[in-house]
């Protein structure tokens, strides 16, 4: 519960129809019926982050930041089920040596134990200690009675599987505290391994908890380790991008078993016979190693991105991956031939919203360099737009017929949103933060890294003026609703608010003076106030036409709790902001009171709009989903 602030907190258990079944219309959201307010539908995967076979080779397991997706490699036409319950991403997920159970680490502070054949939870283990520190890696001891979670509190802890009970805990650092990174049983459970930021993996008694060697690997942040499948080696990847091997008996340096030359090692896994290991990082390949030597002996390559979790099929002839950042794939390759034989695509993490004026349609900006146009309605991808220039900020044009892509470096990519083609792209060096569409629709505002803000004439396809802007980035900006101002708010180095007389270029006013960086703007429908969030986790609403502040509320304590994602209702008595944390957060306009806090993401809320008529709220985030939420009808 975030500190001095008394709200409700809807925790979401189903979701509902966009449409009523009996016709009835969905009232707007108001101040009135905010706490009503609940998740109708949800568009999207999530995003991934680590994937594991299970005994039987059939299935992929995959945790993302949805919870767990069991992906059925024999079947296309399958659909994938997911496993929910935690409120945070899943960094990790193993199977029990039989199959029958999952365990899962997240970012919640929390594992969870799950039946395959029901999915449902069993069992929750406090793994993040007292303080609910984020958990990141879990394995199974070979014989399934056991399991082993590490985290960010930097203990090792090993669990009952039958009762959840914890049986020992080890401290994984000396001085300084340093969250565990990688923990692994080795392969007769008599032994624990675990990696940190100190540079050393520590093996422990995995009955007594008594320490038996510490690696000295001077590899920088021990990112993955992994046992030899008899139990006699240890490697070791760390963020220097160096593989190391390790005799496990008495704890000395067998050698060097590769390096990435770009990138750190993110995930290492031997074959099931032990000659090979893979190893991957952010370095676009996976290494394959021969185990004995250290020389490589194939690399698969074709990635967008570097691979975040490496897993081999039990018979040894397939290796699943997970893509880093941006691109969220899983992919399974033929290791003989080197070729993707199954893909499976996942949400990337969402940097904007925007609703279309007829309320049908919903556009998400993502990490991928993709905009992603869903129907409301059906809940179908209707389109994906391919903007080749990184994250995307998007805008409608008032009719919409066009929607908006900037990014990286590429430009202003105007797409005619009725057949889904290019209708212009407007030439541009600068690196784009933010966009908007004039309410008349005959400029483009937008605005990035350099601090200066391009106005251009969209009929002519070129740029009317420019404002010199606030000698710093510009990461948001937002017109009136009469767009004869133009609000911008500042990135690194300040955080100040400017309002610009859209005709002249010049200045008007500016709002506060110690602001951090500010994330979203937003007008009310009336233009008389305006709707601000940034780090610091502070949301302000202020007057316009005297710049005073009228309300403000800050989320956390914490500098670094940032608030984006900034929209006000139709009506104006509701504005939005979202939470790094994931919470929705739905005020009062008028007094700057809470209203409702709306549980549903599981990470960053990076975007936020209302349908036209006010009774449907998008919400978009860093966990890759798109989320509808409104007041439920029967």
């Amino acid at each position: 519960m975030k500190r001095g602030v008394l709200i409700l907190l809807v925790i979401l258990t189903g979701l509902f129809p966009i449409r009523a079944q009996n016709g009835e219309e969905r009232p707007p959201i108001t101040r009135e019926n905010a706490a009503q307010v609940v998740q109708l539908d949800r568009f999207g995967r999530g995003t991934a982050h680590a994937v594991t076979w299970s005994p039987d080779g059939q299935m992929l397991a995959v945790g993302g930041a949805l919870g767990i997706w069991l992906l059925d490699v024999t079947d296309t036409e399958s659909d994938p089920r997911l496993f929910e319950g935690h409120s945070g991403v899943v960094n990790d997920v193993a199977y029990s040596p039989d199959g029958s159970l999952l365990v899962s680490a997240s970012q919640d502070g929390t594992a969870r134990l799950w039946d395959v054949a029901t999915g449902r939870t069993l069992r929750i283990l406090a793994a993040g200690g007292l303080l609910g520190g984020a958990v990141y890696e879990v394995a199974f001891s070979s014989d399934g009675s056991a399991i082993v979670t590490g985290g960010v509190d930097g203990f090792v802890r090993v669990w009952e599987a039958g009762t959840g009970a914890l049986r020992i805990e080890m401290i994984n650092y000396t001085d300084m505290l340093q969250a565990v990174e990688s923990v692994a049983f080795s392969p007769d459970g008599r032994v624990v391994a675990a990696g940190n930021g100190d540079q050393l993996v520590r093996l422990w008694d995995a009955a007594t908890g008594d320490l038996l060697h510490t690696l000295d690997c001077y590899i920088g942040t021990i990112e993955s380790i992994v046992f030899s499948p008899d139990g006699t080696l240890l490697a070791a990847g760390g963020s220097d991008g160096t593989v190391q091997l390790w005799d496990v008996a008495d704890g000395t340096l067998i050698g060097v078993g590769g390096r990435h030359e770009r990138g750190d090692v993110l995930s290492v896994a031997f074959s099931p016979d032990g000659t090979v290991l893979a190893s991957s990082g952010s370095e676009r390949a996976i290494r394959l190693w021969d185990a004995a030597t250290g020389q490589q002996v194939r690399a698969l390559e074709g990635q967008e991105f570097g691979v975040a979790s490496l897993a081999y099929s039990p018979d040894g002839t397939l290796l699943a991956s997970v893509s880093t950042a941006s691109v969220h794939k899983v992919r399974v390759w033929d290791v003989t031939t080197g070729q993707v034989v199954r893909e499976f695509d996942f949400s990337s993490p969402v940097w904007s919203l925007a609703y279309s004026p007829d309320g049908s349609t919903v556009a998400a900006g993502q990490d991928d360099s993709t905009a992603r146009l869903w129907d409301v309605a059906t809940g179908q991808e209707t389109y994906v737009l391919d903007n080749r220039n990184g994250g995307v900020r998007l805008a409608y044009s008032p009719d919409g017929s066009r929607l908006a892509c900037a990014g990286n470096y590429e430009g202003i990519i105007l797409w005619d949103t009725a057949t889904g083609e290019q209708a212009r792209v407007l030439e541009t060096d600068a690196l784009l933060f933010s966009v908007a569409y004039s309410p008349d629709g005959s400029l483009i505002a937008a605005a990035g890294y350099d601090g200066i803000i391009e106005l251009w004439d969209v009929e002519a396809g070129q740029v009317a003026s420019t404002i010199q802007g606030q000698g710093e980035m510009i990461r948001a900006l937002a017109f009136s609703p009469d767009g004869g101002v133009l609000a911008s708010g500042g990135g690194a180095g300040g955080g100040m608010i400017r309002l610009w007389d859209v005709g002249t270029g010049r200045e008007l006013r500016s709002l506060g003076e110690n602001l951090i960086s500010v994330y979203g703007l937003a007008f009310s429908p009336d233009g008389a106030r305006l709707a601000s969030g940034g780090i610091g986790g502070r949301m302000r609403l202020w007057d316009v036409a005297t710049g005073q502040l009228v309300a403000e509320s800050q989320l956390d304590a914490s500098l670094f709790d940032s608030v984006s994602g900034v929209a006000y209702s139709p009506d104006g008595s509701v504005v939005v902001f979202g939470d790094w944390d994931g919470t929705v957060w739905l005020w009062d306009a008028t007094t700057g009171d809470p209203l409702i806090g709306l549980l549903g993401h599981t990470d960053d809320v990076r975007g936020a709009a209302f349908s036209p008529d006010g009774t449907i709220l998008a919400t978009a985030g860093q966990d890759g989903t798109v989320r509808l939420w409104g007041v439920p009808v029967e």
